[in-house]
């Protein structure tokens, strides 16, 4: 196997990508399919689930090899810790010498002999996990806007409560935090404001989620400069960073809670 990326952003976007994994599991399946780098994995609760989609056309090489598809299994943390140390000018080589190999080869190397190029081993792990058939579905409402924007929300509303109450309607989007010691925070988003929104007519969505895992799928939001939002009725919350190219994105579900 020998996949590449030689350009600085999608070096830098690839880097990212890993930097908060560690957050939703110690321990990833990363599988090279012959048309798109994929990665599914659920946070220690059961209550949110990470994907990663990259197309094969997203890299400058990508080849499997004769023996096709690959998994492999990683600890997310020491991956993050390895693309952490890549200098900037440094492109990203991954590399394996067969299926059944149980070690990673991940080089970092540019042409300024200033910075020296630095070649990792990375002893790999089988991980027994099964991958969860996602239906698509019809939502009753979406909604997209800057990705900053709503991260700073959420870490805000964090202060003010556990839970995000989050009310969508045709005239607005509004959400709500409450706390017993500090009080509530509001805020309503103008239909303005917003990048682009849908909601079925007469529909008016009423939902609560944790602010703790919301937090932490905020942590992304210097990947994507929007954040797409899809909401449903007793379903779980979609929220979505596209990336720089068709199909290519990193996609979180959440579980609702339930009020008391």
């Amino acid at each position: 196997m020998n996949i590449s990326i030689t350009q600085a952003s999608k070096c830098e976007i690839f880097s990212q990508v890993f930097q908060h994994i560690k957050l939703f599991t110690e321990h990833i399946n990363i599988y090279f399919r012959e048309n798109e780098l994929y990665i599914q994995t659920m946070d220690g609760s059961h209550v949110s689930i990470f994907e990663l989609n990259m197309p094969n056309t997203w890299f400058d090489e990508y080849k499997l090899g004769e023996e096709g598809e690959i998994t492999i299994g990683i600890p997310s943390a020491i991956l993050y810790r390895l693309l952490n140390s890549r200098d900037k000018a440094q492109s990203i080589k991954i590399q394996m010498s067969s299926k059944d190999s149980d070690k990673l080869s991940i080089n970092f190397e540019c042409e300024n002999k200033d910075i020296y190029d630095r070649h990792y081993e990375v002893n790999l792990m089988e991980i027994d996990v099964e991958q969860l058939a996602i239906p698509d579905m019809e939502y009753e409402a979406e909604f997209s806007l800057s990705s900053i924007t709503f991260a700073n929300l959420i870490d805000q509303f964090k202060l003010f409560g556990d839970n995000l109450q989050m009310y969508c309607s045709e005239e607005k989007i509004a959400m709500k935090a409450h706390s017993n010691e500090t009080g509530n925070m509001n805020v309503t988003i103008p239909i303005d404001d917003i990048l682009s929104f849908a909601i079925d007519e007469g529909e008016v969505l009423n939902l609560l989620f944790s602010l703790g895992h919301l937090h932490n799928i905020c942590c992304y939001s210097k990947i994507s400069k929007t954040i797409d939002i899809y909401l449903k009725k007793d379903n779980p919350l979609r929220i979505d960073y596209p990336l720089d190219e068709e199909n290519c994105y990193i996609r979180f579900y959440l579980a609702p809670k339930i009020e008391d």
